[in-house]
């Protein structure tokens, strides 16, 4: 499930959808006003790796130094 971001032609607002990607995206209707002209929008995404990874085990500098060569 993937989230989507509309915006209303009538009142102006965004209502977030969570929806299948296979479903379509043209047959939102407004979630404040009951308007049936909204649009698909880009969003910012924001998401948080829970675990270990490159940056934060192999790349991120302890003490705030820089890496020397070599090394």
């Amino acid at each position: 499930m993937a989230i989507y971001e509309y915006a209303c032609a009538a009142c102006g607002r965004r209502s977030e959808v969570e929806r299948k990607m296979s479903e379509r995206f043209d047959d939102q209707i407004c979630l404040h006003c009951g308007g049936k002209e909204t649009e698909l929008v880009p969003s910012l995404s924001s998401f948080s790796f829970s675990c270990g990874g490159f940056y934060a085990t192999d790349y991120k500098m302890q003490g705030g130094g820089k890496k020397k060569a070599g090394k």
